[in-house]
C-alpha cells in the first residue's frame, strides 16, 4: 500500500505503509531505496500513458518499472501501453481498527504481532509450549507461575513469512519441534475448518487478554493454517 502526498509543485512523495519514501529513480535499472527522511526522498509526476485513462506511469528522473515481479527499479524508456511501466492504481480504504471483525481483524493481528496463546483444537486444554529440554510440547493452561511465558509465543511478520518466538526463553518454534535461537519462518493463511483425520495448524480467536491460536498437530509441511470461527 502507498500513499502519494502532495509536494506542493504538481508532484507527489511516494510513502509505503511503513511510513518509509521511495528515493529518486536515478540509476539505471536498480531499486531506488528507501528513506526515512522526507527531504531525501524523489518527487514523481504520474500521469496517462499516451492518453489511455487507468494506465499510469510513474516518473522521477527515470521511470518506474516493474522488473518481472522481482522489484521495482528505474527505467529510461517511455512507457507503453500494458508494458512493465504501466500501472493500475487503486484507492485503498483503510478502516478504523475498531470497525474490523473476523478474518480482517485476525490477519491485522497477526502482522501486528503480539503474545499469543497456541491452543489444541483436539484438545482444548493443551497449549504449546517450549520445555526445559528446548522442544515444543503441550501442557495445560498456566495463568500464574513461572512458567506462564514459556506457553506464550510472539509472532512475528516479515514479507517472507511468520515465526513463532517463545515468549520466555526467546527461542523460535521451528518445523521439527525444536526451539533454537534460529529464526524459521511459517506460512500462514486463513482456512476452514478441519473435517479430515489430517490435521493442520488451525486457530480459534478468543476474546481474552491476548488473542489465542488453536492448532491441531501433525503440522504438515510446515505450514500454519488459521481459521476463524
Amino acid at each position: 500500500m502507498l500513499r502519494f502526498v502532495d509536494t506542493g509543485d504538481g508532484k507527489y512523495y511516494i510513502q509505503k505503509a511503513d511510513g518509509n519514501y521511495f528515493k529518486d529513480l536515478v540509476t539505471w535499472n536498480a531499486n531506488p531505496g528507501v528513506t526515512t527522511n522526507i527531504a531525501e526522498a524523489g518527487k514523481f509526476t504520474l500521469g496517462d500513458i499516451n492518453g489511455n485513462a487507468g494506465h499510469w506511469y510513474v516518473q522521477g528522473s527515470r521511470y518506474l518499472m516493474d522488473s518481472n515481479g522481482t522489484q521495482v527499479v528505474a527505467y529510461g524508456t517511455e512507457p507503453t501501453l500494458n508494458g512493465n511501466s504501466d500501472w493500475t492504481i487503486y484507492e485503498a480504504k483503510v478502516l478504523d481498527p475498531s470497525e474490523l471483525t473476523g478474518s480482517n481483524l485476525v490477519k491485522l493481528q497477526l502482522v501486528r504481532g503480539g503474545l499469543f496463546r497456541i491452543q489444541s483444537r483436539g484438545n482444548t486444554s493443551q497449549y504449546i509450549c517450549e520445555t526445559t529440554a528446548h522442544k515444543g510440547s503441550t501442557t495445560t493452561k498456566v495463568v500464574y507461575g513461572n512458567n506462564r511465558m514459556s506457553q506464550m509465543w510472539i509472532i512475528e511478520h516479515s514479507d517472507d513469512g511468520y515465526s513463532l518466538r517463545n515468549a520466555q526463553t526467546g527461542n523460535y518454534l521451528q518445523s521439527n519441534y525444536n526451539c533454537t535461537n534460529s529464526k524459521y519462518l511459517w506460512t500462514m493463511q486463513m482456512s476452514p475448518n478441519n473435517t479430515s483425520a489430517t490435521r493442520f495448524m488451525d486457530s480459534v480467536v478468543f476474546l481474552e487478554n491476548m488473542i489465542s491460536l488453536a492448532w491441531a498437530a501433525p503440522i504438515k509441511s510446515a505450514t500454519v493454517f488459521l481459521a476463524l470461527s
